[in-house]
């Protein structure tokens, strides 16, 4: 019986940011987050150049905290097939470099890589 995948993926912003070579306090910026869940059907680590075929997208938050949830139906062909997946996380208007981390909780076991 195939169950799916489930996910949840967990941004969090760091409210520093990186001036002069010292870390600033930043709380009180709005900044507006996304993440995008993209097929990669290319090499493993290789880059999107093209915003077409979501799986999902999310809308713009600028809470501190940002979730996005995520169910593949068919599971097999997902493990059976190595078929990758590429999280974007998209920003609006921000003109600094945001710090943050990702945590993903799955019903599956998963790899995770930086491009």
């Amino acid at each position: 019986m195939n169950q799916g995948i489930i996910a949840w993926i967990v941004v969090s912003k760091l409210c520093m940011t990186l001036k002069e070579q010292a870390f600033k306090d930043e709380d009180d910026k709005d900044d507006y987050l996304a993440m995008h869940v993209y097929p990669n059907n290319d090499i493993k680590g290789s880059k999107l150049y093209k915003a077409a075929n979501a799986i999902i997208r999310s809308t713009y938050r600028s809470t501190q905290t940002v979730m996005l949830y995520l169910k593949l139906p068919n599971a097999q062909e997902y493990i059976d097939s190595n078929k990758l997946l590429n999280l974007v996380l998209d920003t609006m208007d921000r003109d600094t470099d945001l710090f943050f981390n990702v945590r993903i909780f799955s019903t599956h076991p998963f790899e995770s890589n930086r491009c």
